[in-house]
């Protein structure tokens, strides 16, 4: 059971698959939004020679803590949960774009004088209720999970060394 600093490290090489340190990557990925893959992190113990560099630099973005217990849970549960919400997020992105279009379309349509105050609320409504698709209160449980199961603490960078 090991407390991970997590840096990002994007032309370093990446951690050997299935290690620890990999896996560490992998879910602070998924957390903070990165690729959820992790290749573009690294993951350096408390007992890693690097720690104080990193320390002093301000290059860490968070701590996540992993052990053999929540490492099976995460490759058993929480990954294919994670594939699944970034291949949501990917589509809702598609169709974020096309009801932005859309509802663009559909406000100036709205406002025309050409429709009557009761079409203009219909279409003001659509607009709203197309906005407001509640994916988003998945994906946040989603990450308040990974947040408090994994004990991730985001880094606060320089707050250390204020007085």
């Amino acid at each position: 059971m090991t407390t991970y600093t997590i840096v990002k490290e994007p032309y370093g090489q990446p951690h050997d698959a299935g290690t620890a340190e990999a896996i560490a990557c992998e879910i602070a990925g998924s957390w903070l939004g990165f690729d959820r893959t992790g290749k573009s992190l690294r993951a350096l113990s408390a007992d890693s020679t690097y720690q104080s560099i990193v320390m002093l630099s301000e290059s860490q973005l968070c701590t996540i803590f992993v052990d053999e217990e929540r490492i099976a849970i995460w490759e058993k549960s929480l990954r294919p949960l994670a594939e699944s919400i970034n291949g949501h997020r990917a589509s809702m992105h598609a169709i974020e774009q096309d009801l932005r279009q859309s509802s663009d379309s559909l406000a100036k349509l709205a406002k025309s004088p050409l429709l009557d105050e009761r079409s203009q609320r219909c279409a003001s409504q659509v607009v709203s209720q197309a906005l407001d698709l509640g994916m988003y209160d998945l994906i946040e449980s989603y990450m308040d999970c990974l947040e408090v199961y994994f004990d991730i603490q985001i880094a606060m960078r320089g707050a250390e060394l204020m007085p």
